[in-house]
Parts: C-alpha cells; structure tokens; sequence
C-alpha cells in the first residue's frame, strides 16, 4: 500500500470528525495527512500545509521561497530581514580579518589598525541583535565578551591619542 492509499491513524478519530497526522517521511521531512469534513485524507508536506493554513486565514503575503527557508530556517518574510542583519554582521567581522592582512601585507609587519576594532565592534553589535532574535544564549555570550574587549581596545587607542596630543601641545 502506498502513502496516499494507507490512512494514518496516530491521531485517528472512532467519529466521522476531521483529525490531523504528521509524521516523519522516510527522507526525514515532515508529512501532515488530513482527514477533511467530506472523509477524504489529504497529504501535504510540512511547507505546502503553511501555505494552506495562511492562505485560509486570509493572508496575502507568500512565504520566502523554500530554498532559502531551508538553508536559514525561516518562516516568513520577517525571518528574511533578521537573517539579513546576521549575515551582514558576519562580513563585518570576517571584513575586519582582511582588513589586518591586508594591513600587515603593506607594512611587511603584523598590525592591528583601528578599523579592525570598529569593524569588530560593529559586526558583533550586529550579531548580538541577531542571536538575541534567534533565541541563542551561546552565540549571545560569544559576541558580548568580545564586544567590551573591542569596546576597551578602542577606548585605549583613543586615549593613548588623546595623551600624545596633550604632550604635543604642552
């Protein structure tokens, strides 16, 4: 008996009344069967089922296409601009990377040049607002010690400046 033909029956009901099944396909994605008011048991995967209960709910808005809710676990277009904020935060940080290599390669020394420490700042600040959206207390307390170190570093170049100029002028 095939899938369409075998009637699901973890959530069966002795009535006549609708009832609802998900269960695990054997490449491990969801399957919801549905038995509707008429008898008939409907089976649709876990997206096409979204689809249908925002469409009965009356929304016009589409989800993201389901490629890119697969790849970054996202259910609606909201999702979409979180992951946004994610990503970009993460070229900001692997940015400052190229930015002391490249810095470094000039010089034919290592060096740490400021915007290294702004581009730290900037791209954990972003990930902190996007782990803070996903709900992840490891990525959170990665980012957060980092951020005051970044925070202190640059504190103590602008002081260090600061003193030089005061020595300058005195």
């Amino acid at each position: 008996m095939s899938r369409k033909e075998r009637a699901p029956t973890l959530l069966s009901s002795p009535t006549d009344s609708p009832w609802l099944e998900i269960e695990a396909t054997s490449d491990g994605a969801s399957a919801i069967a549905l038995k509707n008011k008429q008898g008939e048991i409907e089976i649709y995967s876990a997206e096409k089922f979204l689809e249908q209960v925002a469409q009965a709910q009356g929304s016009n808005r589409s989800l993201p296409p389901l490629v890119f809710r697969r790849i970054f676990n996202l259910t609606s277009w909201t999702g979409v601009f979180w992951v946004c904020i994610g990503l970009f935060g993460q070229i900001l940080f692997t940015g400052r990377m190229i930015v002391q290599w490249l810095t470094s390669e000039k010089l034919k020394r290592s060096m740490v040049p400021v915007s290294f420490w702004w581009l730290s700042l900037a791209g954990a600040s972003m990930l902190i607002i996007y782990f803070t959206w996903r709900v992840d207390a490891v990525g959170i307390l990665g980012q957060t010690t980092g951020w005051f170190i970044y925070l202190r570093n640059l504190w103590l170049i602008y002081s260090a400046e600061e003193s030089e100029t005061e020595k300058v002028a005195a």
